[in-house]
């Protein structure tokens, strides 16, 4: 089940686009969230006139992510988005490519589409999106995310660490023999 809650210092960072804080992490919270018009003002949109964008989400410190949970904006959403995750801002990797969100209604509520993939250590998450806006949409010709959820995957603990731990249990095991 997904729900839905704040991550703390999220910031999305686009040149030239109007932003809004609205990156939240899927985790405790209502199942099955929709975004409708209770959130109208809290949408992301780029400058009028474009039909590419990319955002960088800051997940405010590194941690492991296997989906996004996106709600694909009704005035003008995304056609084609690629994800790519980074550690340092810097140097990104891809995610997942050439993912086609759903072209929601105008005015009507939606719900979150969840896209996974490999758990991956990351701080930061790109959207690069292009063929906006998608065909039902309002005619305001840009790329728009109506919300965004991160959710974090389980942490693996190396074998290494295993093999460590059960050396030291055994070492302790025998001095205490002796």
């Amino acid at each position: 089940m997904f729900g839905i809650g704040h991550i703390r210092g999220v910031a999305i960072a686009m040149p030239g686009g109007r932003s809004k804080r609205n990156g939240t992490a899927i985790g405790k919270g209502p199942s099955n969230p929709s975004h409708g018009w209770r959130f109208a003002g809290l949408e992301w949109f780029s400058n009028e006139g474009t039909t590419t964008a990319s955002v960088t989400y800051d997940l405010g410190r590194v941690q492991v992510i296997d989906a996004v949970a996106l709600w694909n904006d009704d005035a003008s959403g995304i056609g084609v988005l690629d994800l790519f995750g980074s550690v340092n801002g810097t140097d990104f990797f891809t995610l997942a490519m050439s993912l086609t969100p759903v072209d929601n209604p105008l005015g009507v509520d939606y719900l979150p589409e969840v896209f996974s993939f490999s758990a991956t250590v990351l701080q930061y998450i790109r959207f690069d999106m292009s063929g906006c806006p998608q065909p039902l949409g309002d005619g305001f010709e840009a790329c728009a995310i109506g919300e965004v959820a991160f959710r974090a995957g389980i942490v693996p603990i190396p074998a290494a660490v295993w093999l460590f731990a059960s050396a030291i249990a055994g070492l302790g095991l025998a001095r205490r023999r002796r």
